[in-house]
């Protein structure tokens, strides 16, 4: 699935409990981040009902504790885990703190509740699809590909960007800009 059909999902509210995003438009990844964030919580309960994990350090237990904790006077609560090594190669893996508890969380996805939308987060070109965790995902979930946008759909979030600010750009201005900002620049690393 690409993001603007995650966009859709996320107006029309009818959300699965797990997603995993990757790719390497990390802008829009964060963007789509916080449309989750905006749409599902309230600013006032945001400490209570939007928790960021970083999955270098992370344990599951402390997934699990995220979790499993009801949403205060909210319909969803928001669970991001950055950079779970279980999703990197074997030497990350073995690494990492929940490389033991790979199982245990691949079983724990097949149970989330309708209050929970837990959020893995990938910022990487590619994701290998024979891996357990992401079978699983996309099995009780969905997983979006964030790629580089091409053609109408860059035009258009640059004309709507600016938009926002109560400017106007001109077709061949928007290209320009593009050109200039290197954004199809193979060696450039940021999106």
């Amino acid at each position: 699935m690409n993001y603007k059909k995650f966009v859709d999902i996320i107006k029309s509210k009818d959300i699965k409990p797990v997603y995993l995003f990757y790719g390497e438009e990390e802008y829009l990844i964060d963007y789509t981040i916080k449309l989750v964030k905006n749409t599902f919580v309230d600013e006032a309960l945001e400490p209570l009902n939007y928790i960021i994990l970083e999955g270098k350090e992370i344990e599951f237990n402390h997934i699990v504790n995220a979790c499993e904790t009801l949403p205060f006077m909210a319909e969803k609560k928001v669970v991001v885990i950055k950079d779970l090594p279980l999703f990197k190669s074997k030497k990350e893996l073995e690494e990492s703190h929940v490389a033991s508890s790979k199982d245990s969380l691949i079983n724990y996805i097949g149970g989330l509740e309708d209050y929970l939308i837990l959020l893995f987060v990938e910022k990487t070109k590619s994701i290998r699809k024979s891996n357990p965790l992401y079978k699983q995902i996309n099995k009780f979930g969905d997983v979006v590909e964030f790629t580089k946008l091409r053609s109408r759909d860059l035009d258009k979030w640059v004309e709507d960007s600016f938009k926002k600010y109560n400017k106007t750009i001109s077709k061949s201005n928007i290209n320009y800009f593009v050109q200039y900002s290197a954004y199809f620049d193979r060696n450039n690393q940021k999106t």
